[in-house]
């Protein structure tokens, strides 16, 4: 929720989701995805609070799970694909 205020905050307009709804979307995906890859690494590498079994693929390149990214691509993804077809019918 705190990334598509945000994203909202910083593309939206008085006419959102008619008007600037792709900016808001891609924006709420960016800021979502950005933050939890930070919070991976500061929490796993940083301050050790947690680790990810064996069983949890990891990103190589990203040294972060795959849950909580796919999480920010397909969650969101989704719920704005549900929501433009919504928005389509008025």
């Amino acid at each position: 929720m705190p990334a598509l205020v945000a994203a909202l905050v910083l593309f939206g307009s008085s006419r959102w989701p008619e008007q600037t709804y792709g900016r808001v979307a891609l924006a709420t995906v960016v800021i979502g995805l950005a933050y939890t890859l930070f919070s991976e690494w500061l929490n796993i590498e940083i301050r050790a609070s947690w680790a990810y079994s064996d069983l949890m693929p990891i990103i190589p390149m990203l040294d972060a799970g795959l849950s909580p990214v796919a999480q920010w691509l397909v969650l969101p993804g989704l719920s704005f694909w549900w929501l433009r077809q919504r928005v389509r019918r008025y």
